[in-house]
């Protein structure tokens, strides 16, 4: 594909993933044998997915990362290229791998179990040229490869441009992360495990007075929590009413959508919203891309979005 020149464009610095999902009807059981009631392939991971969800959103993107000449690595290249994400800055190593992913679903049971293999190199394993930074608007990284994402994060916010991290883990990597963050993104347990908090807002508090100017700590059909630096406030948003069929990548919408929305030059609160919308909707079919709204019925689902984010009472 043609590569990115346009003057705003989000970087995408982290992993890729090729995912093998299984969907099943019934519990999966301990032991035994259960009916296969679908399956796909397809590229996932926290900034590919990311990326992908705002390409379709109409910004531009560019993915920097190490990949090699496997089968894997190139399927991920090509998938990407299709959706209009510049991979022309993807760094060739012949030890690179995405991580491979086998994601089995229940329906009964309602529960999604993850088993990945990261055995290979994988994610922005090299620091990140500045000819590949270029006139990006924002920086997107996940940590995945933090001898990578660290330093690009660090370089791009002395030249002014808002990095969004995609934060996981319970380990020293996640809070290396937060330090060069301007916009942090977690999940639940991730907070909890990095406050030592139980509840919420209590732990957006924590985070955002010793860390990132913003900070969003996602909980699923529970909606999500924020709080922006020097504001004082805990801000509670109710999640998108939807029926959910498979909520494998949510959260990576959920970033990608932010993100998009951020380097569109919305506030914060639009962004949230405009993030809350495209994960839940994500989940209403089987893989990522189907479920992803269109322009229109993200616009239609921002009006019919009732309960506006509020205050919340920290204890």
């Amino acid at each position: 594909m043609t590569p990115t020149t346009e003057a705003d464009f989000i970087l995408g610095v982290g992993s890729s993933a090729v995912d093998d999902i299984i969907y099943i009807d019934d519990p999966e059981p301990a032991d035994g044998k259960v009916r296969v009631a679908g399956r796909l392939t397809q590229v996932g991971g926290n900034t590919a997915a990311a990326l992908i969800t705002a390409a379709r959103m109409g910004a531009h993107c560019k993915y920097f990362a190490s990949l090699g000449d496997d089968p894997a690595s190139a399927r991920v290249k090509e998938d990407l290229a299709s959706e209009d994400v510049d991979v022309s800055s993807v760094v060739y190593d012949p030890q690179a791998r995405p991580v491979l992913s086998t994601i089995i679903v229940s329906r009964a049971g309602r529960t999604r179990t993850v088993y990945f293999d990261d055995a290979h190199p994988h994610g922005a394993l090299t620091p990140v040229p500045s000819s590949v930074l270029g006139t990006a608007s924002l920086m997107l990284v996940d940590g995945r490869g933090l001898g990578g994402c660290v330093p690009a994060a660090r370089q791009a916010r002395a030249g002014g441009i808002p990095v969004v991290a995609d934060i996981e883990g319970r380990d020293d990597n996640a809070r290396r992360l937060l330090t060069v963050a301007d916009h942090a993104i977690m999940p639940l347990d991730t907070a909890r495990e990095l406050t030592g908090a139980t509840d919420p807002a209590e732990a957006v508090q924590h985070l955002v007075a010793a860390h990132a100017a913003v900070v969003i700590v996602t909980s699923g059909e529970e909606g999500s929590h924020y709080a922006l630096h020097g504001d004082g406030g805990v801000y509670h948003q109710p999640a998108y009413p939807v029926t959910p069929t498979d909520t494998t990548g949510c959260g990576d919408v959920f970033v990608g959508a932010y993100s998009a929305a951020l380097a569109d030059g919305k506030e914060p609160l639009e962004c949230i919203r405009t993030a809350t919308v495209m994960a839940a909707m994500a989940a209403r079919r089987r893989g990522l891309r189907p479920g992803l709204a269109s322009p229109a019925e993200l616009r239609h689902a921002l009006e019919q979005l009732a309960d506006p984010i509020r205050r919340v009472k920290v204890s």
